[in-house]
């Protein structure tokens, strides 16, 4: 199960070149990419009324694992940037409540800089969070152009 980093999609990923290197027929498996949450095909599950909440890693890495059940019996979780956090996130949280959705493995692909803070026994920063609650409020009032002019 894949997921993509922030602001991207599954097509977009197939413009870069992603589906290459997650090709089922390279990896000898079935391999389901999602667009997560307000992203791509899924732009219009975004709810107005949970505002940036909705967007945090264990609300994603929710609707990650909901899409795994809904498709593959288990798997690995994977994402590259964001979709590695939410990948992680979901992984830890099927691990730690039992679940039989609890991957094997992952595959982590340029992490984000928050994660890194929190592995080295950090925290994620007050002014860290404010800087992606602004971005998901310049992109949710103006879309990418907005964010990307920033």
């Amino acid at each position: 199960v894949w997921a993509h980093g922030l602001g991207s999609s599954v097509a977009s990923d197939e413009r870069r070149g992603v589906c290459d290197i997650l090709n089922p027929r390279i990896l000898g498996r079935t391999v389901l990419r999602v667009d997560l949450r307000g992203h791509g095909l899924s732009a219009a599950a975004h709810d107005p009324s949970r505002g940036a909440e909705q967007y945090t890693w264990p609300e994603l890495g929710k609707d990650l694992r909901k899409a795994a059940a809904a498709s593959l019996s288990r798997g690995y979780f994977g994402g590259e940037a964001m979709g590695a956090a939410v990948a992680l996130d979901a992984a830890v949280a099927a691990t730690a409540s039992g679940s039989s959705d609890a991957p094997p493995g992952l595959v982590l692909m340029r992490p984000p800089a928050a994660l890194a803070q929190l592995v080295k026994g950090g925290s994620v920063t007050d002014a860290w969070r404010q800087r992606l609650e602004e971005a998901a409020q310049r992109l949710e009032s103006g879309g990418f152009d907005a964010l990307e002019a920033k």
